[in-house]
């Protein structure tokens, strides 16, 4: 069986009749848009009601067929995606692969819960990891829970933000069990093919550091929403992916990032080179975590401005990267060298990055960075990866001072 360029899938979790409707429509718009065999397109669509697989190609009727669930977990089963996605490469080989997963998310899970789960009383023992850049950081006009694990309840207009949270879940429909980051990793690694070139999370408040860093060995490039996304034109997408002659997996991520910008809404969307370059990155920002935990003991003051940023990623917890670095050296000079080299590579990380002007303060990636002391950062960060670094043993002692200082 030869080659085709491209394998475009999408595992997409609807968990209402809205999310399904704008999912059918977008498979019935990637059919229409495939005009070469360079690109072929799978999706399976997981619902309350059923499981389906569309296979579409350029010229011929699309292919539907029904999937029996492995076991009672549904989509958040990983043995489901990646039957999935072994399915896709035993039936249509292909040069590259892209791997969208489209639904509900929220970024780091045990953060955004329905009551706050205050820290321990007594921190755990460690266990952990300025240049305006126009050219890449463009303007326009959880680890856990990937498969959606908190609905956005949307507030526009007035004095209030554009997103506010809400007590409304949105998991896995049959089961209510999660799809999480390290599900995802493990989904994809037990796979025939072990990686894909392309990952896309389709959902919100996905780009963060930590969940890159989880997923950097399993994908070449990332794909994220730092706030709200919108279900991507993927008309638009395919339609640019099946007329350009042998696209590189930076090209497919710049048109999704191209396609996104030219609808932009509330959302924001990064792509980002994984794998040694984010490993580099984590590498620099331990050395800025490591300067931060010191000003912990040493200038209280200046390391508390720094927490406390006040242009947040429409969410308390979390900040973005860019702003605290730089946050850092301005009220550090002794961070500066640090913080330049963070800097650096956090810009080479970057294919491209698109946002709405709702978000000014966002620039393609975020991190955990509580200014409460109220977040049960071990809980945050259970299972991740990211947890063997300096910015966990830094969050911890920040935390541990201000408890102290409030306690006094």
């Amino acid at each position: 069986m030869a080659a085709t360029g491209w394998n475009f899938l999408v595992y997409a979790i609807a968990d209402d009749a809205e999310q399904e409707s704008k999912v059918t429509k977008a498979i019935a718009d990637m059919g229409r848009a495939l005009t070469s065999d360079r690109c072929k397109v799978v999706v399976q669509l997981n619902t309350r009601a059923s499981t389906t697989r569309h296979w579409l190609a350029a010229g011929k009727k699309p292919r539907v067929e029904k999937v029996v669930p492995l076991n009672r977990h549904g989509a958040s089963d990983p043995d489901a995606l990646t039957a999935f996605l072994d399915a896709a490469r035993g039936s249509q080989r292909a040069d590259s692969t892209a791997l969208v997963v489209l639904c509900h998310g929220r970024g780091l899970d045990h953060v955004h819960s329905e009551e706050p789960r205050p820290a321990p009383a007594t921190p755990a023992s460690p266990t952990h990891a300025p240049a305006a850049y126009a050219d890449v950081f463009e303007r326009s006009a959880s680890n856990h829970n990937v498969a959606g694990v908190g609905q956005l309840e949307r507030t526009v207009g007035g004095p209030q933000p554009l997103c506010t949270w809400r007590a409304h879940s949105s998991r896995e429909p049959r089961t209510s069990e999660h799809l999480s980051n390290i599900d995802l990793r493990r989904a994809i690694a037990r796979s025939l093919q072990k990686r894909v070139q392309v990952l896309g999370l389709n959902a919100c408040w996905m780009a963060t550091l930590e969940v890159a860093y989880e997923l950097r060995a399993v994908a070449d490039i990332q794909i994220a929403s730092q706030a709200y996304a919108s279900q991507w034109p993927y008309q638009a997408i395919i339609e640019q992916l099946s007329r350009t002659p042998a696209p590189s997996p930076a090209d497919l991520a710049r048109m999704v990032v191209a396609a996104v910008r030219d609808q932009l809404q509330d959302d924001t969307v990064s792509a980002i080179h994984s794998g040694a370059a984010l490993d580099d990155l984590v590498v620099a920002f331990d050395r800025v975590a490591k300067r931060a935990h010191a000003l912990v003991a040493t200038d209280w003051e200046a390391i508390a401005k720094v927490v406390s940023i006040e242009e947040r990623v429409e969410d308390p917890y979390v900040v973005d990267v860019r702003l605290l670095l730089e946050a850092l050296a301005r009220h550090d000079a002794r961070s500066r060298k640090v913080v330049s080299e963070a800097l650096d590579r956090l810009h080479a990380l970057f294919l491209g990055v698109a946002a709405s002007k709702a978000h000014p303060g966002q620039h393609g990636m975020s991190i955990l960075c509580p200014k409460t002391a109220d977040v049960d950062l071990d809980d945050a960060y259970s299972g991740l990866q990211f947890r063997s670094g300096a910015w966990l043993d830094f969050l911890r002692a920040y935390q541990a001072k201000r408890r102290s200082l409030r306690g006094r």
